[in-house]
């Protein structure tokens, strides 16, 4: 308890260094801009991205409008995933924030989903945006669910319903990066629980990485299960298919 009190304590610090000394920098490559998130040369960059015709995984020109090596061998529940940058990109930044409790960085980060929102989805009329969900148990460690930190700055700039409450992790699971998309799959079943309130609601799931989309394919089944019409994905960053 008294872990945790520290870590909302310096979590809190860091909320009023960043009011007081606002981060006006370029994620990318430190250039002083007016607004959270990254320059315009950056942003006109990340546009240029190519991406899976189904999910976020960033892939060359030769692999455009095609499906991925995932997508080829599973089928999704989601509709679509986008993200705004591929992972090597912003690496440090995602730990930092995760683990470092930098947690001004929800700010440059909800810009940047922004960005990739009115890119890929802004024509789409959703219900509500739901942050991916973490365990009790993980959330008392950390202190904070990064992906929910995130989605409370993203709705208010979108006008879009903040529904967290729509999902629950019910299931922990050890950590998925050294395993293959099939065994995530076999950890994450049955590791999310949605509420029944989001029948009927076309749903923006949000979390910080999309790796293989195990998690987020999951996440989607059972949000589809407790009768969602459908389901969209926003990350932060995402692996790329070399």
């Amino acid at each position: 308890m008294q872990m945790q009190s520290q870590k909302s304590l310096f979590s809190w610090y860091n909320e009023l260094m960043q009011l007081l000394f606002p981060q006006r920098n370029c994620l990318l490559c430190g250039e002083a801009i007016e607004d959270a998130g990254i320059c315009d040369d950056c942003d006109h960059k990340r546009r240029l991205l190519l991406s899976c015709s189904v999910c976020a995984t960033f892939v060359d020109q030769n692999e455009a409008d095609k499906l991925c090596d995932n997508c080829l061998a599973h089928r999704r529940h989601f509709k679509m995933a986008r993200a705004a940058l591929p992972y090597r990109q912003l690496r440090q930044q995602i730990l930092d924030f995760k683990y470092q409790q930098q947690t001004y960085y929800k700010r440059p980060f909800a810009a940047l989903l922004e960005a990739a929102y009115r890119q890929h989805y802004q024509g789409i009329a959703f219900d509500a945006i739901v942050p991916l969900p973490i365990t009790p148990l993980r959330l008392q460690e950390r202190g904070f669910n990064q992906s929910e930190l995130v989605t409370g700055v993203l709705a208010r700039e979108l006008a879009i319903k903040h529904q967290p409450q729509l999902l629950r992790r019910i299931k922990d699971t050890p950590p998925l990066h050294s395993v293959d998309c099939q065994q995530r799959r076999v950890l994450l079943k049955g590791a999310f629980l949605a509420d029944k309130a989001v029948q009927s609601k076309t749903v923006l799931l949000v979390d910080d990485i999309f790796t293989t989309g195990a998690t987020s394919d999951e996440a989607s089944k059972q949000l589809l299960a407790a009768g969602a019409e459908a389901v969209y994905v926003l990350t932060i960053c995402s692996s790329e298919q070399l």
